[in-house]
């Protein structure tokens, strides 16, 4: 197996005040997504057993 060592550096404080209304907007849908994705998920894998 490939094993990779990432460095991650971050820069000031996250905004997301600082994204124009079409940014934020994208942000907050793909947020809702991936947590109503989740539940769906996490919900038929219940239902399965």
């Amino acid at each position: 197996m490939l094993k990779t060592d990432l460095t991650v550096e971050t820069i000031g404080e996250p905004d997301i005040m600082a994204l124009t209304e079409s940014e934020r907007t994208l942000f907050i849908d793909t947020i809702l997504s991936c947590i109503v994705d989740f539940y769906t998920e996490s919900r038929s894998q219940h239902d399965a057993k």
